[in-house]
């Protein structure tokens, strides 16, 4: 993911400039960890609102698979961009791919734990 796709998200969001990205964030690194810790506050909004119904593991399991193609259609690729991060950089020591794994782990443990 490169400062090119992060500042097409971020002014189709709201209308940052590049140099306010660079005045805002030291590094690149920093700007990836933001913008991936703020798509991961979507992904767990979006995660509560399409299993709010289902009163299962299982059925939790399929509102959520069952709610992802209108959210790939109304928000785009880059709405998980945790997942592109992982694969592009997939050294443990990138701090972009530790986030990464920290929102896979944090998706597992929260499927195990969503009841009968």
């Amino acid at each position: 993911m490169g400062i090119g796709e992060l500042r097409r998200y971020h002014r189709a969001e709201a209308g940052i400039g590049k140099m306010t990205l660079y005045r805002n964030y030291p590094s690149k690194d920093e700007l990836i960890v933001a913008f991936l810790r703020a798509s991961d506050e979507d992904f767990w909004d979006y995660f509560e609102q399409s299993v709010a119904g289902a009163l299962t593991a299982r059925g939790k399991l399929l509102a959520f698979l069952e709610a992802l193609p209108a959210v790939h259609a109304q928000r785009g690729l880059l709405w998980l961009p945790v997942y592109h991060v992982a694969v592009e950089f997939p050294e443990a020591g990138y701090v972009g791919h530790q986030v990464a794994l920290q929102h896979k782990q944090r998706v597992r443990a929260r499927f195990s734990t969503t009841g009968p």
